[in-house]
């Protein structure tokens, strides 16, 4: 391993000894990187470098070699520094602002990722990777038309790239242009193997357009990729939603109580569209029993109702003045004897065990 020459360390201690720390650190016989507190040392001493075009790559390529060790270790913060420091010395390698906005949309610092990406493109204005990163950190920000702009310019750089189309279709289903994006989720079909984002985006694109038979189907290719009863609950939220558009708002209750009572993840979109069918079909019936019967329209459903505590057990109600759903059931003379209830509400998915 050769030394530093004169011209290498006319600056004194600059950044050209960092990099030599990293070359020593990084090199046989040493397993670890220098220490934070040390790497931090060496970058704040804000010297310039001074070395010929051959160095100031080499080095710059060492430091961002460091920087990935750095956050594959998961060190956000000392691979951030490492790839800021290896772009001030070779400013032209394009790979360090990509790793650089990488580590900032990990950190969901988004416009930070987007400053680094536009920078990079004035150093090539042509590179689509360059170009995709930046529009999902501006979609990411919620600007979807700066975002559109973007992959507008790499599709007509490279029209075979599905990424693009898939971010946007999804950009054009947010902002209510379903049939652009239906054309761009099946132009991402067409160039990439079929995934289940790609299948999720055409379902809801399906919904919005009114078109559930459509979205019935694009979840039965979901559903076949999942063992029987280990499907997720987005899907099963997906599934339901489908046969609720189509009119099957049993089927869809029926869908909801057998992965609720299999013990399924207890996702809480799930439970809340569980919660609201029952309620709906409950209150139909119930209405329809009133109007047979001559009584007014009443609700206990125990999945989306909450019956408070009572004062006089077993009556249903907190005081003559005040009767409850229950306490309209019976005259005063005829109330059963039902069980009190507990001081504390019961939660209604409690009450489906």
């Amino acid at each position: 391993m050769r030394l530093p020459s004169s011209t290498e360390l006319r600056s004194g201690y600059g950044v050209w000894l960092v990099g030599w720390l990293c070359l020593i650190s990084s090199g046989p016989g040493c397993a670890t990187l220098a220490s934070p507190e040390a790497w931090k040392s060496g970058l704040n001493r804000g010297l310039t470098w001074s070395g010929n075009r051959e160095e100031r790559i080499s080095a710059s390529r060492q430091i961002s070699r460091n920087g990935s060790e750095w956050a594959g270790r998961g060190k956000s913060t000392e691979a951030i520094a490492s790839f800021q420091e290896a772009i001030r010395i070779w400013p032209s390698d394009i790979r360090n602002y990509l790793e650089l906005a990488k580590q900032y949309t990990a950190l969901e610092q988004h416009a930070a990722a987007a400053a680094t990406l536009r920078q990079g493109l004035k150093y090539d204005q042509n590179n689509v990777e360059v170009r995709l990163q930046l529009a999902h950190s501006l979609a990411a920000q919620g600007f979807g038309d700066a975002a559109h702009e973007q992959l507008n310019e790499v599709l007509r750089t490279d029209k075979d790239l599905a990424a693009a189309w898939l971010l946007r279709a999804k950009i054009n289903h947010q902002q209510g242009r379903y049939d652009e994006a239906l054309a761009d989720a099946y132009q991402a079909e067409a160039r990439q193997q079929v995934d289940n984002e790609l299948l999720e985006l055409l379902c809801q694109v399906y919904f919005c357009q009114g078109r559930p038979n459509r979205a019935w189907s694009i979840v039965q290719r979901l559903n076949a990729q999942y063992p029987n009863g280990q499907r997720p609950a987005h899907l099963i939220v997906l599934e339901a939603e489908a046969l609720c558009q189509m009119n099957r708002k049993r089927e869809a209750l029926q869908t909801l109580q057998q992965w609720y009572h299999a013990g399924g993840d207890q996702d809480p979109k799930c439970c809340v569209m569980l919660a609201e069918l029952h309620q709906e079909l409950t209150s139909e019936a119930s209405s329809s029993v009133a109007q047979a019967s001559g009584i007014g329209a009443f609700d206990w459903n125990p999945l989306a109702t909450q019956i408070g505590s009572t004062t006089h057990p077993g009556w249903g109600q907190a005081s003559d003045s005040e009767p409850t759903p229950l306490a309209l059931l019976y005259p005063m003379t005829e109330r059963p004897k039902f069980r009190p209830l507990e001081e504390n509400p019961v939660t209604r998915w409690d009450m489906l065990r």
